[in-house]
């Protein structure tokens, strides 16, 4: 029962990732075709929260010293 569980928790974040990738890619997309600047897409909302994920993950281990 627990190993189903564990599967769940792993496909949900699997999803969410999906999601979230596939959000910021439209996004990195439609700034491409409207000609800005290439980090134009890090500032929107799905932009900020993949920094958001990637720098503060590593700090966040960094903290709590595990």
């Amino acid at each position: 029962m627990t190993n189903l569980i564990l599967l769940a928790k792993m496909v949900a974040c699997l999803m969410v990732s999906i999601a979230l990738g596939n959000w910021f890619l439209t996004k990195a997309r439609a700034a491409n075709a409207r000609g800005d600047a290439w980090y134009k897409a890090y500032i929107s909302l799905p932009g900020l929260i993949v920094l958001a994920s990637l720098l503060g993950l590593p700090l966040l281990l960094w903290l709590t010293g595990k």
